[in-house]
């Protein structure tokens, strides 16, 4: 009797455990699917979040945009820091990336616009699978942008910034300092916005 009780138990617990297990699968699946780096989920960044690596400022606590390697169309290798000066727009993205194609014709008319007042910095996810350079290139080739492109090939860019979702852009002021981010498709009138906090038209 004891052993037909226990195993009652242990049967009800191997149930519970199944369905447990499955409901379990079936969220992780459903959150696979809807993974926030193939939508468009807008909001503003929190610098501190996208910038733990930085060294922060002194007394207004800015935050430097840390440094990272990237390699440009012709494969050499590009440092970050080596592009500083002006202000810069730190855009992430992929080819796979539906709200990062759709804001892409709206950077190009900013590119066209600022694009000797301000440098454009639009960073590959070149993880070798899902990415690659030639499908990036085909799709930036076909669309007739002239914006630059860099390939993440390490994820050093992806890595140093703790890039989880895209498109992601960061917005950095002439000394180096993160002054703003967005993650997700903007719209014309929102990229002016930002760009107007790094830039004063001097």
């Amino acid at each position: 009797m004891y052993s037909k009780k226990k195993l009652l138990i242990w049967g009800i617990v191997l149930v519970l455990a199944m369905v447990t297990a499955v409901l379990s699968y079936n969220y992780i699946l459903k959150n696979y699917n809807n993974d926030s780096s193939a939508q468009d989920t807008s909001s503003k960044l929190s610098i501190s979040s996208v910038a733990d690596n930085a060294s922060a400022g002194s007394q207004d606590d800015r935050v430097k945009a840390p440094d990272f390697t990237v390699y440009d169309r012709d494969g050499n290798e590009v440092s970050f820091a080596s592009l500083s000066g002006k202000p810069i727009i730190l855009n992430f993205w992929a080819s796979w990336c539906g709200p990062c194609k759709s804001e892409m014709p709206e950077y190009q008319k900013m590119f066209e616009e600022y694009g000797d007042k301000i440098q454009f910095v639009f960073v590959n996810l070149t993880d070798g699978s899902r990415e690659t350079k030639t499908t990036a290139e085909n799709f930036i080739n076909s669309s007739g942008y002239t914006f630059p492109v860099y390939f993440d090939l390490d994820m050093d860019a992806a890595g140093t910034y703790g890039i989880s979702s895209i498109p992601t852009s960061l917005f950095i002021d002439s000394e180096g300092y993160i002054v703003d981010g967005y993650l997700g498709a903007m719209s014309e009138t929102q990229m002016r916005n930002f760009i107007n906090e790094i830039y004063t038209g001097e």
